[in-house]
């Protein structure tokens, strides 16, 4: 039986705090399924076809990466805009390194440190919101 995925934990001043639990954040020398030894370039690549389990350890290793980053940057670009449309969440998710397939994950991630309200990617889907036809019409994919 496979050990259950350590939860990571934001905090707005330091960041995501996420340690890896095949590894116990060693990295295993950058062989690491689950973080890769934090190489995040490898991690998003991953990323992008990755399921269950392993979908969630990637995530929360891409996190505590950049997640400060993320979160500073682009609550300074809410702030000054005044919100975020569904093609800023689609070109910022691209921005960030997720893949395509992978505006949810990010979204969501927003709505939990509060920089967008809590299930508006929920409410955009019920509206008929599709990233990839966005981005696809945005020029952001080929």
């Amino acid at each position: 039986m496979m050990a259950q995925v350590n939860k990571g934990k934001w905090h707005p001043e330091t960041g995501y705090t996420y340690i890896c639990w095949r590894c116990n954040g060693s990295g295993g020398n950058g062989q690491c399924c689950d973080c890769y030894g934090l190489d995040y370039n490898r991690i998003m690549q991953e990323f992008r076809t990755a399921r269950g389990k392993r979908y969630y350890a990637l995530l929360k290793a891409a996190l505590s990466i950049k997640g400060l980053k993320i979160y500073t940057e682009v609550k300074a670009f809410r702030d000054q805009k005044g919100k975020l449309s569904p093609a800023d969440l689609c070109r910022l998710s691209i921005e960030y390194g997720f893949p395509p397939n992978r505006v949810k994950p990010f979204a969501e991630w927003l709505e939990e440190t509060g920089i967008i309200p809590s299930g508006i990617y929920q409410y955009l889907q019920r509206r008929g919101f599709k990233p990839m036809k966005v981005m696809d019409k945005l020029g952001l994919i080929s």
